[in-house]
């Protein structure tokens, strides 16, 4: 019992302890998630407006360039380099994202070019974005460039505008903004990693070296549900905006990793409280149960005293509760019982005075008449079968007065059952027949003195009543068990 309330005490404060420190732990967690995720959200439009802003600024700038201009004119060939050059010179200082400008002429000859890494990008303006300029009715072309620079290939994002003249193309004019370009447009938080990417998944710009991708440059998240993504192989949050003017993905993430880094001092503070808690209650719960079931062992006591016999055994519980009150219903208990045990010797002596002169008196008188009657018949008819009856009966008689305390053996309790028997034969005379087995185990078994004589007297009496022809024969079978 004792261990049952000390389980009992640590089951019901445990449970509530357990749950408060999981609801603390998960509201917890809930809150770094969404401070995370807000974080993540937040970083993630601050760079969408600066892409959407750079996007923009390029894009009026080339199609401001491409319109007949006063202080420069159309006539390319007759123009200055130092004035386009200072045109181009004071956008780009106002611009946080740096590119590489190049002009070119109608029959697509370098009118200028600034900050040109090598001559594979002239190449690849002069074979596919300016021929793709010219077959489309719009002037302005945003396009993505896997052009090849220092022995490796590196993903452009190219802006141009073709230049017009009374419908008449004068020129071309490209921005050619490169990866290390794009890394200006991203946020200086360090935990925050962004990745902007065209509309085929060519990566243009990204915040963190190494990056999972094909050798096409491509990059495809792992998304899991509309929060959660996959990024060199571990969970981040990730936000996607999309410029669609500018066909750009911006993808900013942040690690899962960190909200578990953060939430280590919450566990570890969880961890203590909780191990303090275990070894308080434990020790508390000892002690609760020592008080609580002090009366219960005194009663235990008391009640083994009462197993052995000793009916003297009392309880004392001073208390105020109903432990009291049940020492106190134990103790009138143990005098009641008492008192009960000196009456029951009284009443054992009586009964047995009782059971003799029942035994001596076993035998029904109806029967005890009815064979004296088939006796006095017989003497009439058969003396020497009138004899053989009184001589049964005399057995039987005196069998049943000399009866003792003692277990006959079931064999020589059957003897007299067989006398019986024969009465009943000589009165029924065909209507009854039996047959007597008993197993070899249960011939020597012990039982008391003509235990079965009332059930074979009951067979007789019930068996025989509905029947006048010789139909009904009884058996008797005993089994050793």
């Amino acid at each position: 019992f004792q261990n049952t309330v000390r389980r009992l005490f640590l089951y019901y404060a445990y449970i509530p302890a357990c749950i408060t420190l999981i609801i603390v732990s998960v509201l917890y967690y809930v809150i770094i998630n969404a401070a995370y995720w807000n974080n993540t959200k937040e970083a993630g439009e601050i760079t969408a407006g600066r892409v959407q802003s750079f996007y923009e600024s390029y894009r009026n700038f080339l199609q401001d360039f491409a319109k007949t201009d006063s202080d420069i004119g159309m006539d390319f060939k007759s123009i200055k380099s130092n004035k386009l050059y200072e045109k181009v010179y004071q956008f780009l200082g106002t611009q946080d994202v740096p590119a590489h400008i190049l002009l070119f002429d109608e029959s697509t000859e370098v009118m200028l070019e600034l900050d040109i890494p090598n001559e594979n990008i002239k190449k690849y303006l002069i074979s596919n974005i300016i021929p793709k300029l010219n077959k489309q009715k719009e002037n302005f072309i945003i396009e993505t460039g896997r052009i090849q620079n220092s022995g490796a290939w590196r993903t452009y994002y190219i802006m141009g505008n073709r230049i017009v003249s009374e419908e008449e193309t004068q020129g071309f004019i490209f921005a050619v903004i490169s990866q290390e370009a794009m890394k200006k447009i991203f946020t200086a938080n360090s935990s925050i990693s962004e990745i902007i990417v065209d509309d085929f998944d060519y990566v243009l710009g990204k915040s963190i070296e190494n990056l999972d991708g094909n050798v096409l440059g491509k990059f495809q998240l792992g998304v899991f549900g509309n929060r959660i993504c996959i990024l060199n192989g571990e969970k981040n949050y990730y936000v996607h905006h999309y410029i669609e003017q500018a066909n750009l993905h911006i993808y900013t993430l942040k690690n899962v990793g960190v909200t578990i880094k953060n939430l280590m001092p919450l566990i570890y503070i969880l961890l203590f409280i909780s191990t303090v808690l275990f070894i308080g209650l434990q020790i508390y719960s000892k002690k609760l149960a020592f008080r609580v079931t002090e009366p219960v062992d005194k009663l235990m006591v008391a009640v083994s005293e009462l197993q052995q016999g000793n009916f003297n055994t009392r309880v004392s519980i001073e208390s105020d509760d109903e432990f009291s009150v049940l020492a106190h219903q134990y103790n009138i208990m143990t005098e009641q019982i008492e008192r009960l045990l000196e009456e029951k010797k009284e009443l054992i002596l009586v009964q047995k005075g009782t059971e003799i002169q029942n035994l001596k008196i076993q035998f029904n008188p109806h029967f005890l008449f009815n064979i004296l009657e088939t006796i006095r018949y017989a003497i009439l008819v058969d003396t020497k079968k009138a004899l053989e009856m009184i001589m049964e009966l005399s057995r039987l008689l005196r069998y049943s007065v000399n009866r003792s305390d003692k277990p006959a053996v079931l064999v020589d309790d059957f003897e007299y059952i067989e006398s019986y028997l024969n009465l009943q034969k000589n009165r029924f005379g065909d209507r009854l027949s039996y047959e007597i087995y008993i197993d070899k185990e249960a011939e020597y078994a012990r039982i008391p003195q003509l235990l079965i004589q009332p059930i074979v007297e009951n067979s007789i009496k019930y068996g025989l009543r509905n029947y006048s022809a010789p139909h009904c024969q009884d058996r008797f079978f005993v089994f050793f068990s």
